[in-house]
């Protein structure tokens, strides 16, 4: 198993995700991304709530009451076939000079 360098490790610098994400959004090669989180307990609210605030994609995964995520997929059998159809469209798109983004 690799350790993570802790400069790209904030959480284990922080233990708080809304700081861990905010400082990996300000470097290379993430800044000015889009940044997307998905959750699925409540530990994950901060970095909803820092998802949010940076315009990114918050996703609540199952049946957690009054999560700060925008979006909310009820297990992990339905993210993984969101996901797939994501890289089924990006594929589309890319064979087909497509470009809706």
């Amino acid at each position: 198993m690799s350790t993570v360098p802790s400069n790209l490790d904030p959480v284990a610098a922080t233990h708080d995700r809304r700081v861990a994400i905010q400082i990996l959004l300000e470097e290379p090669p993430f800044a000015g991304s889009v940044s997307a989180l998905l959750g699925d307990d409540v530990n994950e609210q901060d970095g909803f709530r820092a998802v949010n605030k940076l315009g990114g994609v918050s996703i609540c995964v199952g049946d957690i009451e009054d999560s700060e995520a925008r979006f909310r997929l009820p297990d992990v059998a339905a993210v993984r076939r969101c996901l797939l159809g994501a890289v089924r469209d990006e594929h589309h798109e890319q064979q087909n000079g497509d470009s809706r983004i």
